[in-house]
């Protein structure tokens, strides 16, 4: 038997058993406030792409997690009429003012998720940049790989990629992806 707990229940639950009960929807999430474990860490370089299993990562104050979310695939063209939502309308990004946009305008596991499901993909810092650093073209700082997924799930990243290496700091790396990702979907 599940309980939902309301925010001004939150101080007598926390009382009674030192943990914390978030209700969304139907799913009830028990969260301990006593402790917890770091069981893995991974990074999403590109939002939407798959992740990449990092064994430890150092954060010095102030810092993000480095390269997470760090690329985005950001949908362009003309409108679709396939959306009842809209999520297919091309927004308009200014990277000098950048602003929140809906998962749905991006080519993402949640907007393409068959062809998603059929790619392998891998990311590594080849030297560290700052968080706040403006991608340029200078000596490579990232490699980017795409596999082909088995039918089975499974992949063989001893075979030759699909893309890649590419450097997705540099302008042709990105195109390269840009066009890759477009030829797929």
């Amino acid at each position: 038997h599940t309980h939902t707990h309301t925010h001004e229940n939150w101080n007598t639950l926390l009382n009674e058993t030192n943990t914390k009960t978030e209700s969304s929807g139907k799913c009830v999430m028990l969260l301990s406030l006593t402790s917890m474990k770091v069981i893995a860490l991974s990074r999403f370089a590109i939002k939407g792409l798959g992740s990449d299993p990092l064994p430890s990562v150092t954060l010095p104050d102030g810092a993000t997690f480095p390269d997470d979310r760090r690329f985005a695939l950001l949908k362009v063209g003309p409108p679709q009429d396939d959306d009842e939502d809209g999520t297919d309308v091309p927004e308009p990004f200014d990277p000098d003012n950048p602003a929140w946009i809906h998962k749905g305008r991006f080519v993402c596991a949640f907007t393409h998720p068959k062809l998603m499901s059929t790619l392998d993909t891998h990311y590594q810092i080849l030297a560290p940049t700052p968080n706040d650093a403006a991608p340029d073209d200078t000596a490579a700082r990232s490699s980017f790989r795409v596999w082909q997924r088995e039918s089975d799930g499974s992949s063989d990243r001893s075979r030759a990629p699909l893309l890649g290496p590419i450097d997705l700091y540099s302008n042709d790396g990105r195109d390269a992806l840009s066009t890759f990702m477009s030829d797929s979907s």
